[in-house]
């Protein structure tokens, strides 16, 4: 059984958390655990970042990772993330997955347009990787003619190649609750404004220089000074 939501709904910073609840630990311990993220264009994750979770799981990224675009500079179709989750080796091995995500600057709207922000975040799809074989498995659990395997939720061909294999099935992960996505809002910019930030930021970096040009000028004042006075000494 798989439920996610995010950490925070407002700003450019969130988490989605996932909790995985593992009924028969016992039956699925030859198969791999996975999570896969679709990510709208104005999300995204930090590949580097995620490194720092490599205790809790192996991450294959699909699409721009590039973590200084605008969001009208990336591919419409956006990003995914597939995680291979490394549960822990206990009886009942429940695990929460915790997953860094950020926002894109939004395009800035018109001066009569109305945008709050709004990025609708798919949400995770879990999933069992297991042998083909019944040999180990109770009779309820193996696959038989009848009882066709699922197969693998839609992703990427570059991930989908890591898991498809004529050896193994896929069993899907239950959801709890009806929504199939989660919100979360970061202000965009508006045209309106535009005039006001660029004479914000043109000033900003005149007094900018103008300090350090002062600053330079002080500086080498006061060497020129001690230089004068050692010839004089």
């Amino acid at each position: 059984m798989l439920s996610s939501s995010l950490t925070t709904t407002h700003g450019f910073h969130t988490t989605y958390s996932t909790h995985i609840t593992v009924n028969d630990p016992a039956d699925l311990a030859r198969c791999t655990c996975h999570l896969l993220h679709i990510l709208p264009p104005r999300v995204f994750v930090d590949p580097y970042e995620l490194a720092n979770y490599k205790d809790f799981y192996t991450i294959k990224l699909s699409g721009n990772s590039s973590l200084e675009l605008p969001v009208t500079a990336v591919d419409s179709k956006g990003s995914a993330l597939l995680l291979n989750v490394l549960l822990p080796k206990t009886d009942m091995p429940n695990v929460t997955v915790d997953v860094p995500l950020h926002l894109r600057y939004g395009e800035p709207v018109q001066l009569d347009a109305w945008d709050d922000g709004s990025v609708k975040v798919p949400l995770p799809t879990g999933f069992w990787v297991c042998p083909s074989s019944c040999t180990s498995y109770p009779s309820y659990f193996c696959f038989k003619a009848s009882q066709p395997s699922r197969a693998l939720p839609s992703m990427p061909v570059d991930l989908a190649a890591s898991l498809d294999s004529p050896s193994s099935k896929t069993i899907m992960m239950g959801m709890s609750g009806n929504s199939s996505s989660e919100i979360v809002r970061a202000p965009v910019g508006h045209l309106a404004d535009l005039k006001q930030v660029e004479v914000g930021t043109t000033t900003v970096i005149l007094v900018a220089f103008l300090y350090l040009l002062h600053a330079a000028y002080q500086t080498a004042s006061r060497i020129s000074s001690r230089n004068q006075h050692a010839k004089v000494e």
